[in-house]
């Protein structure tokens, strides 16, 4: 008899263990596990009551009670929280079991299944869903059933980063330079068991024309030359931005070129052939930002020559006064003719010069400058005055008088005559002395008047007066 009662008091004709409490569907790392149970017996039972976690492959028996229950009675069982550790992660239950002093199963109870992971869910808010740089960002932290005492928290949006400690609120001063566009406001929670929380926000950022800039080809531009200008700007980020940008050049207070083009094209600029030399002063706009520069127009001083057959036409094609000597030389049957003219041409004025009436009549080879013309047919056309000069130039050998004017021909025409006055004195005094009587001999023929010109006596006379400026 006492036997047959150890057998029913070691095994029960029946046993019920009853889970107490609720588990969460999910767990973090660290976070406590709580379980309850209530144990009861028909009869009177002496055993172990166990409670072990199961995660896949991973089991772990962290709690092991003797009970002694009397029959009919319900036995309350409490086993201490446990802090779930990374050999957890994955689906979980937790088996409480009944058994003998022989280890042999009485009853078992299984709860449902549930999750442990490392990381948790967040939710971030944020005051704003629109941000121009500089501006400040207010977001809060919420979590589900777990959350951290202590975290590092890793704030980012776009290009800008923020580190902190968790914290319910957080202010956040965007930088100056922020990279626009949409992008996420994104928070990271890492605590010390390993687990993480991300989520984000929506967020745009505004860009905002934060600089100007011009860039232009050449800054010192000869007349007739042509520039490029590019206006281009820039964000607070550095990226360029496409805006309509006006161009507006003026020399003193008169404004000489407008011209409107979008920001990173192409605007042109040529100075016309006369515009002054000096400072012209190009101001750039795009929206409220204005930018002054400078541009120089450099002193171009050139004429451009043209030659008819007849006639140079030379033209001032700088744009400051052109007061070079014109130089026109003129070539035939070994005799060379310069015709020198001293001009003081202002911009775009014009000067002529007629070669018939500069030049004897015949056949030249003409130069002025770096031109060279062949075969230049040219009729005389000449004044009295400038043939008499001319010629008295051609008796003496010198070229044509750059200066020669009527009033110098008169001059050398009244030497030519005082020298034949005096010739024919000087004749007329030697027929009126006495002279004895000598033979005969055959009179000589008298000079003609274009030898006169050639006599020696006129020829000097003349070069003693151009020696002594005669031809001034």
């Amino acid at each position: 008899m006492a036997f047959l009662l150890a057998v029913a008091m070691a095994f029960p004709a029946s046993a019920e263990i009853l889970q107490e409490y609720d588990l969460m569907e999910s767990y973090s790392l660290g976070q406590a596990l709580e379980a309850e149970y209530s144990v009861s017996s028909e009869s009177v039972f002496d055993g172990i009551f166990r409670v072990s976690l199961v995660c896949g492959d991973y089991g772990l028996e962290y709690y092991t009670m003797p009970v002694s229950l009397i029959a009919n009675e319900t036995t309350n069982v409490k086993p201490p929280a446990i802090s779930l550790s990374k050999y957890a992660i994955g689906d979980c239950v937790v088996k409480a079991s009944l058994c003998g002093f022989d280890n042999s199963l009485i009853e078992q109870s299984e709860s449902d299944s549930f999750k442990v992971s490392s990381n948790y869910p967040i939710i971030v808010k944020s005051d704003i869903s629109e941000v121009k740089p500089g501006e400040n960002i207010e977001i809060t932290l919420s979590f589900g059933a777990y959350k951290p005492e202590e975290a590092d928290v890793r704030i980012r949006l776009s290009n800008q980063y923020w580190e902190t400690e968790l914290k319910e609120s957080y202010v956040l001063a965007t930088a100056k330079d922020i990279a626009p566009g949409y992008a996420p406001l994104a928070v990271k929670v890492t605590d010390e068991f390993g687990n993480t929380g991300e989520n984000y926000t929506p967020m745009n950022i505004v860009s905002v024309p934060t600089k100007l800039e011009v860039k232009i080809s050449n800054k010192v531009v000869k007349p007739g030359e042509e520039i490029t200008l590019i206006a281009v700007l820039l964000d607070q980020a550095g990226n360029e931005m496409n805006e309509s940008a006006t161009f507006r050049i003026a020399y003193g207070d008169e404004v000489i070129f407008e011209q409107g083009a979008m920001t990173g094209e192409e605007a042109k600029f040529a100075p016309d052939s006369s515009a002054e030399p000096g400072k012209y002063e190009l101001e750039t706009t795009v929206l409220h930002f204005s930018q002054a520069d400078d541009i120089e127009v450099a002193a171009v001083e050139q004429a451009a020559v043209e030659f008819d057959g007849r006639k140079f036409s030379y033209t001032n094609t700088g744009n400051v006064d052109y007061d070079e000597a014109i130089i026109i030389t003129a070539e035939k049957e070994e005799k060379g003719y310069v015709i020198k003219k001293s001009v003081d041409l202002a911009p775009g004025e014009e000067y002529q010069i007629d070669l018939f009436k500069e030049l004897p009549e015949g056949t030249y080879a003409i130069s002025s400058g770096e031109n060279t013309y062949t075969d230049v047919a040219v009729s005389d056309e000449r004044s009295a005055a400038k043939k008499a000069v001319q010629g008295i130039s051609s008796v003496t050998g010198a070229v044509v008088a750059p200066g020669a004017t009527p009033a110098k021909a008169v001059a050398v025409l009244v030497l030519i005559g005082v020298a034949g006055v005096v010739i024919l004195f000087f004749k007329r005094g030697k027929k009126e002395k006495p002279v004895r009587p000598e033979p005969q001999k055959e009179e000589k023929e008298k000079p003609r008047e274009e030898d006169v010109r050639e006599s020696p006596e006129v020829k000097n006379f003349v070069d003693d007066s151009l020696k002594s400026g005669g031809f001034k």
